[in-house]
């Protein structure tokens, strides 16, 4: 569902209903897993969050939360997402379903020690970056937007293919360097930074319009890679046991990968 109205500031109106409308679906089709992907500040809501949690709780749905970043997953981008896996109560899985979740949690959470993928810089991952810095539009007033490529960004924005005409950039206090020697990235330059990969076909047909299309795509993607480290981590809790189209339909191995699960508790949310 939309993040908008999640974020600091906003009010929880039309867009931040659908949150709980999905979940609301979700119940009523007895869909066995659902996988939310949000701000982390969905957590704080005073108004959708708690509705929702709510309706689980009537409804015989256990839920966890995980709050992964898109680096730990190998992708250039500091972004830190909140996936709330919630999955619907059965004779099945009635036995492991608490322990399982626990497990999922602390396997993800364990991921700032041991992340799934190895950590690279945008020099690291995006093709075609030459010399030290580069020039991205991030999120917040005070971000620079001349960056090192040695580093990654914050989350980009959805205008994230604008670029200042020369001599009319304000240099930041935090730049890097100064903008008439950054590089200026492509619209698949910008996606790798989002997660997709550089074979990617935005649509482009040679207007400006395609390029905002693509631009706002880019600073709203959810970091494919990183929900693709979580599908696997739920696989190889054992959470896709008795549910054989879920796993095809997520495409995760069927051989089980080892790894070593914290110990500390991790919160559940049940019945």
């Amino acid at each position: 569902s939309p993040c908008q109205e999640f974020r600091p500031g906003r009010q929880e109106m039309e867009l931040a209903e659908l949150f709980f409308t999905a979940s609301w679906i979700a119940v009523q089709l007895r869909i066995p897993i659902v996988i939310h992907e949000q701000v982390p500040a969905v957590l704080r809501s005073g108004g959708v969050w708690p509705r929702v949690q709510q309706l689980w709780q009537a409804e015989q749905v256990a839920w966890t939360v995980l709050l992964p970043n898109a680096s730990q997953a190998g992708v250039p981008q500091n972004r830190t997402r909140a996936f709330i896996v919630a999955m619907m109560r059965s004779e099945s899985n009635v036995r492991w379903l608490e322990q399982r979740l626990s497990e999922l949690q602390a396997r993800v959470a364990g991921w700032s020690e041991a992340p799934p993928r190895e950590w690279r810089s945008v020099a690291d991952a995006v093709p075609g970056i030459e010399g030290e810095t580069y020039y991205l539009e991030q999120w917040g007033k005070t971000q620079p937007h001349v960056l090192p490529t040695s580093g990654i960004p914050n989350t980009l924005r959805c205008k994230c293919n604008f670029v200042p005409k020369p001599g009319k950039y304000k240099a930041r206090e935090r730049d890097a360097g100064s903008f008439e020697s950054a590089q200026i990235l492509s619209t698949m330059q910008r996606g790798v930074i989002a997660g997709l990969p550089a074979s990617f076909e935005w649509g482009l047909d040679g207007t400006k319009g395609s390029v905002y299309r693509a631009a706002r795509a880019q600073g709203n993607a959810v970091p494919a890679p990183l929900l693709e480290c979580v599908v696997r981590e739920m696989h190889d809790c054992g959470l896709f046991e008795g549910s054989p189209a879920a796993l095809d339909a997520c495409g995760v191995p069927t051989q089980k990968q080892t790894s070593e699960v914290r110990e500390d508790p991790a919160e559940v949310h049940t019945t």
